[in-house]
């Protein structure tokens, strides 16, 4: 089977037909459901999402939407359940272009990260974390310099019920509450050419959202 073919019917598969939730967003919430997905299916087949297979991604990147016109969605061949989870990922982000919902940077990757970490749960995988590469490197690094324990940061908190409903977000920008204490967290991503500086002062203008919150 091709990788076109695979990524057609992973987006009308029996998985995908389970993964329904809102998501709340500045201006009110929005469903993700199979029918999200059968949209991105049909924007292939039309041409308006031109899919393209490579293989120079890094590990632990399935796919890469690019909007545009036509949009562009590049694909990693895939083998196996992790790269359909991570190919999910980017299908989100076509999502909300094909439908023209306006979401925020922040909202769009957090809505991908539930979407893939409902998918690696109902297959049975953990989803990879959020580290570096190559993970056998950079997983003694991240401990010695960042000097704490990342506990809930980077996954999805919400509920869920019987029936498969529920609600989650992703915990990037966020607050662990103890009392009268509160630790906030935030992150950039950084890579090879990433300043420094300018990292850091991303991240405190990230935690400098949340002190209004906690103050007022």
């Amino acid at each position: 089977m091709s990788t076109r073919a695979q990524v057609l019917t992973l987006l009308r598969g029996p998985v995908v037909r389970r993964i329904r939730f809102k998501f709340p967003f500045w201006a009110g919430t929005v469903t993700i459901a199979p029918a999200s997905f059968h949209r991105v299916a049909q924007a292939i087949e039309a041409g308006s999402v031109r899919l393209q297979v490579t293989t120079t991604f890094p590990a632990g990147v399935g796919g890469q939407y690019t909007s545009g016109t036509p949009n562009l969605l590049q694909v990693a061949p895939l083998v196996g359940r992790t790269e359909e989870g991570l190919l999910l990922h980017e299908c989100t982000h076509a999502v909300f272009d094909l439908t023209k919902t306006k979401v925020t940077d922040n909202e769009d990757e957090a809505a991908a990260y539930v979407v893939d970490a409902l998918y690696f749960r109902m297959t049975g995988l953990p989803r990879p974390r959020w580290n570096a590469e190559p993970h056998a490197t950079a997983a003694p690094l991240i401990p010695a310099f960042e000097g704490l324990d990342r506990g809930w940061y980077a996954g999805p908190v919400g509920w869920t019920d019987a029936n498969e409903d529920g609600e989650f977000c992703v915990a990037l920008r966020c607050a662990l509450l103890r009392g009268t204490e509160a630790r906030l967290y935030a992150g950039v991503g950084v890579v090879r050419d990433s300043d420094p500086a300018a990292e850091l002062a991303e991240t405190e203008v990230k935690l400098g959202a949340l002190l209004p919150v906690l103050s007022g």
